[in-house]
């Protein structure tokens, strides 16, 4: 589940925080000689309506009203946005925790030196009298063992502004 971890009658165990950031390819970036969060203002961005583009620039300090950019495409899931951002279409917002293997293969990088991390996280959430059930047991092990794993550096492996 994703949120606060606080959901009446369940146990709850973090499996991974969520970080985002603006996402495109190399070659974008170089293109459009994108730096810091401000350059992101008049580029192509995938569906700039997210609330965490919103969110992003706020908590950079940049003005909201300025907002916009040159929007090429409203896509409403996540993985959507990403591929068009690999296509070379524009400068996806995504959640870098599900994207590490295009960072690290450098397929995707950051647009401009910048991430956010979210209040939320992702968590698994069961209800405390099944941790008995042996499946049930087996399931959490396996998937607490996964996210650790997957998520023991930082979700990071671009150059990040101090905030």
């Amino acid at each position: 589940r994703y949120g606060l971890g606080d959901w009446p009658g369940l146990a709850a165990e973090k499996l991974f925080d969520r970080h985002y950031a603006p996402l495109c390819t190399p070659k974008l970036r170089y293109e459009l000689r994108l730096r810091q969060p401000a350059d992101l203002l008049n580029v192509p961005m995938l569906s700039p309506g997210d609330p965490c583009w919103t969110a992003f620039f706020a908590h950079f300090g940049i003005d909201l009203p300025r907002l916009g950019g040159r929007s090429t495409m409203a896509l409403s899931i996540q993985t959507m946005n990403v591929e068009a951002a690999l296509r070379g279409h524009g400068v996806a917002m995504a959640i870098l925790e599900l994207f590490t293997d295009d960072i690290a293969s450098g397929r995707l990088v950051f647009a401009g030196d910048g991430m956010i991390r979210d209040d939320k996280a992702y968590w698994i959430a069961y209800r405390p009298d099944r941790l008995r059930e042996h499946k049930i047991r087996l399931f959490r092990d396996w998937i607490i063992a996964e996210a650790r794993e997957a998520h023991a550096s930082p979700p990071c492996v671009a150059p990040m502004l101090a905030v």
